[in-house]
Parts: structure tokens; C-alpha cells; sequence
């Protein structure tokens, strides 16, 4: 995280999850960024990740970069998890 603050960038999550489930994975993977709760899915249907499982719906694992004036700068999708975080500060600091 000290890479990603020093780039002056914010790491935010968001799903359809609850806060209570956020807290939960949160505190499991002792997490120190914010998660916020799109329960109702408005966020994640504007960016194009809300996705159905059936009758559930999920936002999928995508990662934004957004610039200083709000724009979307790059997207990863899909996200892998292994060498996610270096892949994301290289991008921030190109």
C-alpha cells in the first residue's frame, strides 16, 4: 500500500455484498481499505460489473483506475489475484 499512497491513489472495493459481510472478509484478510456496500447494485451497474448468477447478483472482480479529473483511466478485467497489486502500481506510476 505504501507504493499506491506514494502514486497519491486510493484503493476502494465495492460490491452487492452487505456491510456486515464487508466487515467480515475485511477483518478475515485483515484488509486496510475501505469496502463499500453497493447493495442495491446501482455502482455496479453503471460501471458494467453487475452480473447474474441465477437469481443472484454479483458484481464481478474488476479493477478501475480513475484519474484526477474522474475519468477511467485504465481497466483490468478480468483481476487475477496473484501479482494484481504490482501490476496496479505499475500502471499508476507510467
Amino acid at each position: 500500500m505504501d507504493q499506491i499512497d506514494a502514486a497519491g491513489a486510493v484503493v476502494l472495493g465495492a460490491s452487492v455484498d452487505s456491510v456486515a459481510s464487508h466487515r467480515a472478509f475485511a477483518d478475515k484478510y485483515k484488509l486496510n481499505y475501505p469496502l463499500l456496500s453497493d447493495k442495491n447494485g446501482e455502482l455496479s451497474a453503471a460501471l458494467g460489473v453487475l452480473k447474474k448468477v441465477g437469481p443472484i447478483k454479483v458484481s464481478a472482480r474488476v479493477t478501475f483506475l480513475i484519474d484526477a479529473e474522474g475519468r477511467i483511466a485504465k481497466v483490468f478485467d478480468p483481476v487475477k489475484p496473484g501479482g494484481h497489486a504490482d501490476e496496479v502500481i505499475s500502471a499508476l506510476q507510467a
